[in-house]
């Protein structure tokens, strides 16, 4: 039986650095561009980064896993099919269940039989319908989230997986807002000086982290979370807030409006629109926003959150519909 060589330059994959980064830096060992790579060394069609990122074929995985030795597993975690189902439940953009499933497991604050989102229909193309996915911006690969600090402080610059999806809008270890390009970081050198960032936006996105790369969270009451329960109550948090409008009027005291006027958000910003919009859709600077106010909603469990829950719902209905770990504080 043929056994075949590994490469004698194979660096190791970094701390959750995405597939594409480390192809990046595995072809750079040998003056190679990616594409060059992927044709003459794998004998692979080319495949843009950001769908090398998404579910790279399998016969990429192998090849990548005999001449370099890192096992499959190892591999497939640098995408985002490596996070489902434990963060996503799937990638299939033919699965018509998977967002209104995901995203309304935990009604927390609007009152019972409120519409709260749209089907998540993503795009019709005569009789084919295809649907949006959690934590997966729309239109995919369009944008490039990257922290300008930790390229800066990286030993050797690389782009982290969790930057793929759309879950957070800060970098909690630096302080600042996520910047924004439209290629691999790898090829970028970050010049502009990164913009602080909100307390409450550091806050969320500092639990988000945990529950991305620790698999718990934990909450700001102590409390634990684990991190599959943790980011479908997150999506839920983020479905109820920024409902439809049509549905929002029909409660008489919405917390978004009285948040908006907190946290002095320009309220021109969200639109007039009766549709529902969904938070993968938005832009970066709308996604800002909410994650801005899930960290206002949290900062202070559980008083924060009874304050602002409706009184519609009973003592025992809100523990039914909360996560356990908030449920037993309440």
């Amino acid at each position: 039986m043929a056994v075949t060589a590994r490469w004698p330059l194979h660096p190791c994959p970094l701390p959750y650095e995405s597939l594409s980064s480390w192809i990046s830096r595995l072809a750079k060992e040998y003056n190679l561009s990616t594409g060059e790579l992927l044709s003459n060394a794998l004998s692979i069609k080319f495949i843009r980064n950001h769908l090398i990122d998404y579910d790279p074929p399998d016969e990429l995985i192998m090849k990548l896993s005999t001449y370099t030795g890192v096992n499959e597993a190892s591999i497939r975690a640098m995408t985002l099919q490596g996070y489902v189902p434990w963060i996503i439940d799937t990638l299939d953009i033919n699965n018509s269940e998977c967002l209104r499933n995901y995203a309304t497991q935990y009604r927390t604050l609007l009152p019972p039989k409120i519409k709260w989102m749209s089907s998540g229909v993503r795009k019709r193309y005569k009789k084919k319908i295809t649907y949006c996915r959690p934590w997966i911006a729309e239109p995919y690969g369009k944008e490039y989230l990257f922290c300008a600090q930790c390229i800066r402080t990286d030993s050797i610059p690389y782009d982290r997986i969790f930057w793929r999806l759309c879950m957070m809008a800060s970098c909690h270890i630096h302080g600042c807002l996520l910047d924004i390009s439209d290629c691999s970081v790898v090829k970028l050198i970050p010049s502009s000086v990164s913009k602080p960032a909100d307390d409450n936006l550091l806050s969320v996105d500092k639990l988000t982290f945990q529950a991305l790369t620790v698999g718990e969270v934990t909450l700001p009451n102590g409390s634990m979370m684990n991190a599959c329960v943790y980011v479908r109550f997150l999506r839920s948090l983020i479905e109820e807030i920024f409902c439809r409008p049509s549905s929002m009027r029909r409660c008489k005291h919405h917390i978004l409006l009285e948040m908006i006027e907190l946290l002095g958000i320009d309220i021109l910003s969200w639109g007039s629109s009766g549709n529902s919009l969904l938070f993968e859709r938005l832009p970066f600077s709308l996604r800002c926003y909410i994650l801005k106010m899930i960290g206002f909603l949290l900062s202070d469990l559980p008083l924060s959150l009874s304050r602002w829950q409706t009184m519609q719902y009973t003592t025992e209905e809100k523990r039914i519909l909360l996560p356990n770990a908030i449920a037993e504080i309440l």
